[in-house]
């Protein structure tokens, strides 16, 4: 028996070295890449120069498509932000998913809207629409009320529907977006024809300076939950996204902030009714179809066209988000195994789905089983203590390194002003997450793959805060 134990936790150790290896050599590549990427685009001007483009006669239109369930306490405040950006040709389409809550009110209200016949074709399904209201004085803004289609993408589906333009964007109700973000989303569009997709940049709204509803200043957030995504959303989008992107292989856009080719969109089915992830969903679907039609197409990652999002500031409503996401992670890689290791689609199948398929989706129990077996091979003499602590350490420093290096193209490139305490804050964070909060998303994709709860398609419920000016 103590043979049996021996030979599986010595396999089982050299596995976890060589996945290690292998995920902190592909790490190390995504930082320095995408440090690459960036400073090259700076210097071509790709990411400057947005006064320019609105002179430009064949500016593309954009529709803004807001879902919306229950968002109460944000609704208004979002759509001012929506109705105040810099672009010249947009609308904004705010689909009301029979909220439970006064949100219809709230809008009907505070832009004096009126019920009017609005003839909308069905490209995509989406539950019935009860009503559709307007203000002449206010040309830029459609409100669509309909029946509740259980979660966000029947929402999405029904404002691509009542959408006028050729390119849409799908953002949550509850974010803010930088005045200038449809530039860059257009640029983007206009530079690269055969564009289907473009990812924007997600950051945390928590904490930061507000004013007319535009974030103006960066500050830490004073929730500790909400610090540690702080990190993690600029490491994730920074390093891991703007390098996928270079290669690809972009496998996920948010789905608080993504902009599309409609009619692409529309030729796929619109965004599926049957998935919980339904943002990867459909850029899975987008890169499926391309590739087994032989179409030329890109999806791209935007830096500059940044969304502000309220994330969670409970343990409780970040479980539940985690679980969330992982349980849709596991839907979509199920959908579209046939592209995993498959030649036919390029980086997408050699790249994009093997590093989900391992390192996302069953990273949390590799590293569970590195766990159990660590002690076990302490106890059968496999590792020493100094090679136990030189693992560690080396594991640990790269992490570091990573965030770091998040944390320096973000206040390099991108000039944000971080007071120097933020920074500081920002760096032990980048420690303690090693520690603390990595092992926490862990335990929570964990019980998204083995708990027993079943993951409806349903809306999700995060608490929302006003949108006023805050110092």
């Amino acid at each position: 028996m103590r043979n049996i134990l021996y030979n599986v936790a010595y396999t089982y150790n050299y596995f976890i070295l060589v996945y290690v290896l292998v995920v902190s050599f592909w790490q190390i590549i995504q930082l320095i890449g995408s440090l690459i990427i960036v400073y090259s685009n700076k210097r071509k001007e790709y990411l400057f120069g947005v006064d320019s483009l609105r002179k430009t006669p064949e500016l593309i239109p954009i529709s803004i498509i807001a879902p919306a369930y229950n968002e109460g306490p944000v609704i208004v405040d979002s759509v001012k932000g929506m109705l105040n950006l810099n672009y010249p040709v947009y609308e904004v389409v705010v689909v009301n998913d029979g909220s439970s809550d006064d949100s219809l009110e709230k809008l009907i209200k505070e832009f004096n809207l009126r019920k009017i016949s609005y003839p909308i074709q069905r490209q995509v399904q989406c539950a019935k629409i009860r009503g559709v209201y307007r203000n002449p004085k206010i040309p830029k803004l459609t409100v669509i009320d309909k029946e509740n289609g259980g979660a966000k993408a029947d929402a999405c589906n029904a404002g691509i529907n009542a959408s006028r333009y050729p390119y849409f964007i799908n953002m949550d109700s509850d974010c803010l977006l930088d005045r200038d973000s449809l530039d860059w989303v257009a640029r983007v569009f206009m530079n690269n024809k055969d564009c289907v997709a473009v990812g924007g940049m997600m950051r945390m709204s928590n904490g930061n300076e507000i004013k007319d509803y535009t974030v103006t200043n960066f500050r830490m957030p004073k929730n500790w939950w909400a610090r540690f995504q702080v990190l993690e959303y600029s490491r994730a989008f920074l390093v891991g996204r703007t390098f996928n992107s270079q290669l690809g292989c972009l496998m996920v856009i948010s789905g608080a902030f993504g902009a599309f080719h409609k009619a692409s969109v529309i030729e796929v089915g619109g965004y599926s009714l049957d998935t919980i992830g339904e943002d990867m969903d459909l850029v899975m679907k987008l890169h499926a179809y391309m590739k087994e039609n032989k179409r030329k197409y890109s999806i791209v990652f935007a830096p500059n066209a940044i969304c502000w999002t309220q994330g969670p500031e409970t343990y409780k409503e970040l479980r539940g988000q985690r679980r969330r996401w992982h349980a849709g992670l596991m839907q979509v890689m199920s959908k579209f195994k046939r592209l995993l290791l498959n030649p036919r689609y390029g980086t997408v199948g050699f790249i994009g789905m093997p590093y989900q398929f391992v390192y996302e989706l069953w990273g949390p129990v590799i590293e569970l089983l590195g766990l159990i077996a660590m002690p076990l091979s302490f106890y059968l003499g496999i590792i020493t203590p100094y090679g136990f602590l030189l693992f560690c350490t080396g594991g640990l420093l790269l992490g570091i390194l990573v965030s770091i290096g998040a944390i320096a193209v973000d206040m390099a490139v991108f000039n944000r002003k971080v007071q120097f305490k933020d920074f500081l804050q920002l760096a032990f964070l980048a420690l303690l997450d090693n520690f603390f909060y990595h092992f926490v998303n862990v335990v929570f994709r964990l019980q998204a793959l083995f708990g027993k709860r079943k993951y409806k398609h349903r809306w999700e419920k995060i608490t929302r805060t006003s949108f006023k000016d805050t110092k």
